[in-house]
């Protein structure tokens, strides 16, 4: 599976919610598309798979919320590396507890 076809599976999934699109639902994309590359063996790094996520976005007011959120986690090194963390996979909640606790996207 390539880098471009990994990004859309994130966006797949939440797609279907009615989430607006606001930091809180970029962080916790960003966070299941760092796991997912990490889990199937994605060669790529976490910036250049996010800075491509920030590009499927239309609108340049959720470019700007991705590049936002984007920046948050290079500055942050716990929000990647717990992102990566495949002993944490199945807890579900952690996707927003990363974006909580370590981003503080999520209220």
């Amino acid at each position: 599976m390539n880098v471009k076809a990994l990004v859309f599976l994130p966006i797949l999934v939440t797609a279907m919610t009615t989430k607006p699109i606001n930091k809180c639902r970029i962080c916790e994309e960003i966070v299941l598309l760092l796991r997912l590359a990490v889990s199937i063996g994605i060669n790529a790094t976490p910036e250049e798979l996010m800075e491509y996520k920030c590009d499927l976005y239309e609108s340049e007011k959720a470019m700007q919320l991705c590049v936002d959120v984007v920046t948050s986690f290079s500055i942050s090194g716990n929000a990647i590396q717990h992102s990566q963390n495949l002993a944490n996979i199945t807890e579900w909640e952690n996707e927003y507890r990363i974006c909580t606790q370590d981003l503080f996207y999520c209220s």
